[in-house]
């Protein structure tokens, strides 16, 4: 057994299915044949739980649809071990930690949860959601202050429904974005459906009035600072981005937040650090240098 069949088998067999399609979408990012399989079964997985978190389906449906899914991706293993060019970063990045028993339940009880959206339009290139989402799981691996959900292909009437459902103190959205639309999320045939900033904050602003704990909004996305401005108020403290924001600088970003995040649980310091962290990459746009673009607005 290979390692990314042994990685994967743990994931499905421990129910969790989003983080094996992560995977195995990096391991596989050289064989587009491949990639669109992966892409299609997260669709599917997507589409499965969002029509039974909107009472479309029933929960055995729903359950048949997620078997189906995955007997789809066991039985891609064999193909995913023959690839000729696999990313063995992906194997490095990724783990697979068991349960810790009896000590998980209460520690995600006391836990602060993150809950990490993200989209990506099939009309829009690829962005690399699953290193941010790696970079997270790294910071918070053995630190059980802290819990990670996340959720893709997300479509802007279901922001609210997710704040309610998981109640998190963090907001973290990754997406791409336009100036005169907003953050540019999925509908469902996986086209941009934009949320604009004012949006945002009705959707955040209903989720704390119905007991979501919120503490700060993330949005990591190119020309997000309106978002920031509109959430000034509504959450104690939330991120924007100013100007376009290259990939690298976006993912270096979250990275030394959370990490920061991990080590002294202050969002003020862990901005200062990501933004140190940012700036010691030297990347500029449009002759700024990408530091500059992270934007903190506080309540």
């Amino acid at each position: 057994m290979g390692r990314i069949t042994e990685i994967v088998t743990d994931f499905v067999n421990d129910q969790r299915h989003r983080e094996a399609l992560e995977l195995m979408r990096a391991y596989a990012k050289s064989d587009d044949h491949l990639g669109n399989q992966i892409v299609l079964l997260s669709g599917q997985l997507n589409g499965a739980n969002r029509d039974f978190d909107m009472g479309l389906t029933s929960n055995e449906e729903r359950k048949r649809t997620v078997a189906r899914i995955q007997h789809a991706m066991l039985g891609m293993l064999p193909e995913l071990e023959r690839i000729r060019k696999p990313n063995l970063e992906a194997l490095e990045e990724f783990d697979a930690p068991k349960p810790d028993g009896d000590d998980g339940p209460a520690q995600e009880a006391t836990a602060k949860k993150v809950l990490f959206l993200y989209a990506s339009p099939a009309n829009k290139g690829e962005l690399r959601f699953s290193t941010e989402i790696r970079h997270i799981q790294n910071a918070f691996h053995k630190d059980p202050a802290f819990a990670l959900e996340t959720r893709g292909s997300v479509r802007p009437e279901e922001v609210l429904p997710l704040l309610r459902e998981h109640k998190p103190q963090i907001l973290h959205i990754s997406s791409h974005s336009s100036i005169s639309k907003g953050l540019l999320l999925e509908d469902q045939n996986r086209l941009e459906a934009s949320l604009l900033p004012a949006h945002l904050a009705d959707a955040v602003a209903l989720a704390v009035r119905r007991g979501a704990p919120l503490e700060l909004v993330l949005v990591n996305a190119c020309n997000s600072r309106t978002h920031g401005e509109a959430l000034k108020g509504v959450v104690p403290l939330a991120i924007g981005m100013d100007n376009f924001i290259p990939d690298e600088a976006a993912i270096e970003f979250t990275r030394a937040f959370y990490q920061s995040l991990a080590q002294e649980p202050n969002y003020e310091y862990a901005f200062e650090d990501a933004v140190l962290a940012v700036k010691l990459l030297r990347i500029e746009y449009d002759g700024q240098p990408a530091e500059k673009f992270p934007t903190l607005f506080k309540a």
